[in-house]
């Protein structure tokens, strides 16, 4: 018994070094590739990334062009080369009648990371997620759907009719106000920053003005800028 514990340390051993045998360790490759889709009603672009940053802009000749800068990392278990090559040649983007799937299916794109730029036309209807990468949308009319488990998401120009997406903001009032009442042409896309003391001070001065303070409130209890830190 007190044999078969001894041997115990080396055959661990013995196993770590034979998996790292196999593991390759060098220079990441590069490369990029390039699909363009006709559409010919509206487009529904549905797109999900593990890592790489994503930017679709509104596009001039109304259709659907997709680039994507692939890197392929130095470490794993096979060539960084071959995982970039076999990612160029059957990139993870197809088109089903007027939908553009992206990247729905990356379970065996292992150490790659895609930025994708993308066109579509104007009216086209986003639905992304990214779980390491910014994105960045404009020049769309949308509807327009975004996920980030980490990186920013900055929307430009989504012009579309708001009336649809009102419920949202009446739910947040916590019933002071009712989806009549709320009035669309106050919404201001904008790019997200962090909310500073300056643009507090400010703010809280027009809610004492208006009596809309509420008691207790402070920068530092208020103010959240953790996704800037």
């Amino acid at each position: 018994m007190a044999r078969s514990r001894n041997l115990r340390g080396p055959l661990v051993l013995f196993a770590a070094l034979f998996a790292l045998a196999g593991c390759y360790s060098g220079p990441a490759a590069s490369g990029s590739f390039d699909r363009n889709f006709n559409v010919s009603g509206p487009v529904r672009l549905e797109l999900s990334n593990a890592s790489g940053d994503v930017h679709i802009t509104g596009s001039s000749d109304g259709k659907v062009h997709v680039h994507g800068d692939v890197r392929a990392s130095g470490i794993g278990f096979d060539n960084p080369q071959r995982r970039l090559d076999d990612t160029i040649a059957n990139p993870p983007v197809e088109q089903r009648g007027d939908t553009i799937r992206i990247g729905k299916d990356f379970s065996h794109l292992r150490n790659i990371s895609i930025a994708y730029t993308i066109q579509v036309p104007h009216d086209t209807e986003v639905d992304a997620s990214v779980a390491s990468g910014a994105q960045n949308i404009r020049d769309l009319r949308g509807p327009v759907k975004v996920h980030a488990a980490a990186g920013t998401i900055r929307v430009e120009k989504i012009d579309k009719d708001p009336r649809p997406y009102v419920h949202y903001f009446v739910r947040e009032t916590g019933g002071l106000l009712q989806p009549e009442e709320f009035q669309t042409w106050r919404l201001l896309h904008a790019a997200p920053q962090p909310y500073t003391r300056e643009r507090w001070d400010d703010t809280y001065r027009w809610t004492v003005k208006w009596n809309m303070t509420v008691p207790s409130a402070t920068y530092e209890n208020t103010v959240d800028n953790r996704a800037w830190q």
